[in-house]
Order: structure tokens, then C-alpha cells, then sequence
């Protein structure tokens, strides 16, 4: 729903609902004659006593969908003949049977079904045409996302505050535009931007805290009609990042070692788009 009480004020609520499917677990290896063996506590184990193995050896190799509802509520509004834009919302998201990855003890990642978890926060954009060329954008948002009810999984390292894997708690962006026009229509315009994401939690054999980084890239590009060509470059400062350390499942037998997926080294080069 939404209402516009002014024609430069625009009010809204959204109200949905979404799911995502479940999925298959690798065989895990309770057979204390195999190979390898999943069935008991390692020196230094999340799991006292060897619980959650007899969780484990009742359960379907599979887990279940988790599905979500959310609630937004904002404003778009424009100042100063609109050179001015300021949209806000506040969210919620009630999240139900939530899937997380679990690391067994001897290293063996598990997805399963944790329980009850929810998200929430706010969220802001703001873009100011400082000259008839000049664009500054700017937008931020502050997420809490943490399991509130864990059910369904005795013995498992999940408790009701663990937060979310995989969610930061702030991220923002700043980018500045300048758009010209030139000689014979056509047009020059230029794009710097820095984006940042928040520490987040993720799972190896343990969980472990990812630290922020920020990310600059750039666009020059001259057009006209249809087409336009481009210089860019993405990671200017060729920033490793740590995206995850979800990717045991490629050598789970050595579960101590952290193995980090980091982002796309600094790219630069050049880019010819055309209209049909």
C-alpha cells in the first residue's frame, strides 16, 4: 500500500511472504568401522559429551524449506525542486524453520533446520544533485538477525541470540556521478564509488568473525544514441576481502585449517553496450 499526501511525499507499507528450498546433506559417516569416522567428540569439541550424534543418526539425510514473513514500512520524499532525495524504511522479518550450516566435531558440515530467527532494522538513501552534473548518493543500513527460538536440534551449538550466519550488521555506499555533455550530442560521465560491508559471523569448523572491507570502483564512459563505451575498474585498491569460510565441505577430513573465499582481485578494462 501506498499514499502520497504531497506530490513530492510517497508513503508505503509492504506486506510478504517467501520461501526457499530445502535441500540434500553428503551421506555423514557414523560407521565406527569406515574410513572415517563422524560418531564421537573431538579434542576441543562445541559438542560435550558426543551430543548431538544421536540427534544426528534420527535424522533424514535431507532439510526442510524455511520460509519468512516480512513487513516494511518508508517514505520516498524530494526537496528542492527534487534535486534533493531522501527514502527511509524500517523492516522486519519473522523467519521460520531457518536453514544454517552446522560443523560437526570431526569437521563435517551439516545443514539443518535451527528453529525461529528474525531479522530487522533500518535502512536509508539519500541522493543530492549538488550542480547540474554532479550526483552524490549515499545509503546505509543497520541489520539485527539472530536465532530467537532454536527448536528441533538437541545438542547442536545453537542458542537462542546466535546471530545469523552470513549477515552483517552494517553495510553503506558512496558514490559520486558527473554527466556532461560534449561536442556532436555526445555525452561523457563519469562514476567513483565505495561500497563497505560490516564484520559478519560465518562457520568453518568454527564460527568465526569476518572483518569489514570496503570496495572502490569506477565508470568513465562517453556515449551517444544507442551506444556508449566505457573504462572501468572494480576493486581499485585490490582489497582482499574475506567473503566466506563456508567451503569446508572440500576438505572437511582437516577441519582445523580456515580456508577464506575472498572477492575478485582489481579488474580493469574496457566495455562497448549498444541499444536494439
Amino acid at each position: 500500500m501506498s499514499y502520497e499526501p504531497t506530490s513530492d511525499l510517497t508513503v508505503y507499507s509492504t506486506v510478504s511472504k517467501g520461501s526457499r528450498p530445502g535441500g540434500v546433506n553428503l551421506p555423514i559417516p557414523l560407521n565406527p568401522n569406515g574410513f572415517y569416522y563422524c560418531g564421537g567428540p573431538a579434542p576441543g569439541s562445541p559438542y560435550p559429551n558426543g551430543s548431538g550424534y544421536s540427534y544426528l543418526t534420527q535424522q533424514p539425510a535431507y532439510y526442510a524449506p524455511d520460509d519468512i514473513w516480512s513487513v516494511e514500512v518508508g517514505e520516498k520524499a524530494r526537496f528542492a525542486d527534487r534535486r534533493f532525495t531522501v527514502n527511509a524504511d524500517v523492516f522486519y522479518v519473522k523467519w521460520h524453520n531457518i536453514q544454517q550450516l552446522i560443523v560437526l566435531s570431526c569437521g563435517y558440515p551439516y545443514n539443518t533446520n535451527v528453529g525461529e530467527a528474525k531479522t530487522y532494522g533500518p535502512e536509508i538513501e539519500m541522493a543530492a544533485k549538488v550542480t547540474d552534473a554532479i550526483t552524490v548518493d549515499l545509503a546505509g543500513a543497520y541489520t539485527q538477525a539472530y536465532i530467537t527460538n532454536p527448536t528441533g536440534t538437541p545438542g547442536l551449538p545453537v542458542y537462542s541470540g546466535t546471530r545469523i550466519t552470513s549477515i552483517p550488521k552494517y553495510t553503506g555506499n558512496l558514490a559520486v556521478s558527473y554527466e556532461s555533455m560534449l561536442a556532436q550530442d555526445y555525452k561523457l560521465a563519469f562514476r567513483l564509488a565505495e561500497s563497505y560491508v560490516g564484520p559478519v559471523e560465518d562457520t568453518a569448523y568454527y564460527r568465526e568473525i569476518l572483518g569489514s572491507y570496503g570496495l572502490m570502483d569506477f565508470r568513465m564512459g562517453v556515449g551517444k544514441e544507442a551506444w556508449t563505451a566505457s573504462l572501468f575498474g572494480t576493486n581499485l585498491t585490490n582489497k582482499h576481502a574475506g567473503l566466506t569460510i563456508d567451503n569446508t565441505v572440500f576438505a572437511w577430513q582437516q577441519p582445523t585449517i580456515t580456508r577464506v573465499s575472498t572477492n575478485q582481485p582489481r579488474t580493469i578494462g574496457l566495455a562497448f553496450e549498444t541499444k536494439f
